[in-house]
């Protein structure tokens, strides 16, 4: 449960971050954009690994299929499950 919460926390931060700097005209809304699509693609996936590698539920030279648009969707339930 707590592995849960940390992960659920790692997930969510990031996006009330992005969300408070374009509220507060710190970034413009290119930038949002921007950072949105990096969440998306690049840090999401690579706490979507280590999830996956504490649960045991993919190895460690299995990286590269979270490369794979769709690929996530296989371990959805290994990924938010409590």
């Amino acid at each position: 449960m707590k592995n849960s919460f940390v992960y659920y926390l790692t997930i969510f931060i990031p996006l009330i971050i992005l969300y408070n700097l374009l509220q507060s005209d710190s970034i413009d809304a290119t930038w949002f954009v921007i950072s949105i699509f990096a969440y998306a693609f690049i840090y999401r996936m690579i706490t979507d690994y280590y999830r996956l590698l504490s649960r045991n539920a993919i190895e460690k030279k299995d990286f590269w299929k979270l490369l794979i648009p769709g690929a996530r969707f296989k371990y959805f339930k290994s990924l938010y499950s409590f």
